[in-house]
Order: C-alpha cells, then sequence, then structure tokens
C-alpha cells in the first residue's frame, strides 16, 4: 500500500515577495557599485588622456615645436648674415658654403686668409629661412631661398600661434626666438619653447690681399639689405 503524502498547497504556491526595505537596500548597493565603476572608468580616461599629452601623442605639433628647437640653433649656428622678415615672425639666414659645394665662378676657394672680395660676394653663399605661416600657424624651413621658394622642410605641421626673432638687446652677435605653441582643442592651454644662440662676429676691418684682417672690432651679422625676396608668410 501506498503512503499518502501530506502537501501543504500555501508553502507551494506562496505569493511572498521582497519588502520594500529589501528593495532599497539591492537598489542603494547597485546604485554605489554603479558610480564606482564610472568614477575608475572617468579616471582611466583622465589618465588616459593626460599620459597622452604628456607622451605627445595627442598632440604632435607640440612635440615638433620642441624638436624644432634644436633644428634653429644649428641652422643659426651656420649662419653670418641674418634678416627679421615677417615683423619677427620669420628670419632670413646666410650660410657660407663650403668650399666642395660653390658653384664654377666662385672666389677665395682655398684662400689661406681670404680677401677682401671673398666676403659678401653671392655666389659664395645660400640664403635660408625660418618662418611661421599665418594661415595654418606651421613653421616652415625654405632652402637656398635665392632659387626661390619651392623646397623647403615642414618643421611643426601647425597650431603655432606667435613665432619671434630678435637680436639679443645687450648683445647684437646673440639671436633669440620662441615658439608658442596653442591647444587647439584648449586655446588656454599654451607652451612657449624659448631659445637664444650666439652667431659668428666678423671683423670689421677688411685690407684687400691676403693681409689679413685689421683689429677694428667686430660687425653685428644684422643686415638690411642682399637678401632675396621672402617666402610665403
Amino acid at each position: 500500500m501506498v503512503p499518502k503524502i501530506a502537501i501543504d498547497r500555501k508553502s507551494c504556491f506562496s505569493n511572498k515577495g521582497f519588502t520594500l526595505a529589501e528593495v532599497l537596500i539591492a537598489s542603494a548597493l547597485s546604485m554605489i557599485i554603479l558610480f564606482g565603476l564610472i568614477a575608475l572608468d572617468a579616471s582611466r580616461m583622465r589618465l588616459t588622456v593626460q599620459t597622452q599629452y604628456n607622451a605627445g601623442t595627442q598632440y604632435p605639433e607640440r612635440n615638433e615645436a620642441a624638436v624644432s628647437t634644436i633644428r634653429i640653433t644649428r641652422e643659426l649656428e651656420q649662419g653670418d648674415r641674418f634678416t627679421i622678415i615677417a615683423g619677427g615672425a620669420g628670419i632670413q639666414i646666410r650660410r657660407p658654403m663650403m668650399a666642395a659645394n660653390l658653384p664654377a665662378g666662385a672666389t677665395c676657394v682655398g684662400v689661406p686668409v681670404p680677401d677682401a672680395e671673398c666676403f659678401d660676394a653671392p655666389q659664395n653663399y645660400q640664403w635660408f629661412q625660418i618662418s611661421r605661416l599665418a594661415a595654418t600657424g606651421a613653421l616652415r624651413y625654405y632652402r637656398n631661398i635665392g632659387a626661390g621658394c619651392g623646397t623647403f622642410d615642414t618643421l611643426v605641421q601647425g597650431d603655432l600661434s606667435a613665432v619671434s626673432f630678435a637680436p639679443d638687446g645687450q648683445d647684437p652677435n646673440v639671436v633669440v626666438y620662441s615658439l608658442t605653441w596653442q591647444n587647439p582643442d584648449t586655446p588656454a592651454d599654451i607652451m612657449a619653447f624659448p631659445g637664444e644662440v650666439a652667431v659668428r662676429g666678423r671683423t670689421m676691418g677688411i685690407t684687400a690681399g691676403d693681409a689679413g684682417v685689421t683689429t677694428g672690432g667686430f660687425q653685428a651679422p644684422w643686415t638690411a639689405g642682399g637678401a632675396p625676396a621672402a617666402c610665403p608668410t
């Protein structure tokens, strides 16, 4: 004979749910966890952006501006004459050519002590230009501008709000310059990259022949004439 099992139907089909207090507690815990995850993600995003900013990957033009100061310094050190253009936003640099690179007809090749006519003879020099493009904020380096402005390197792709070149107020044989980068997303965020370079001094008293130079002091390397027409700025 099969025994009978008593079943409590009330316990099987109980409609008892969560109390209001339990729901409120669960909701509160869920909100705490959710806000914690949101804060953690926001912190991670801020850290990522800051890391990219510091590394220069977010704004490569800022890195380019910093690196270009090395190129500018080297170019200024090799020049012997300079002309300011575009209100200081650019500079033209005259560089003496190496003997091996001088064109046919150049004078003074292999002369131990240069004759007077060696200096300022156009065929013995080339002019270069470093300047900011106002339209884009880019920084260009033009090569041999006496032959035109078609050959250039772009040192900074853009975002330069200002560029300045000038002789030092105390020493005319020192060139001071500054590049100012401006954050395109946050205009108030700017960074300046200044520099100064002691350039070549040239004696003032040049005698004819191979007698050398007289002791006439030094001539400032700034000239208002002789430079080719300026390339675009």
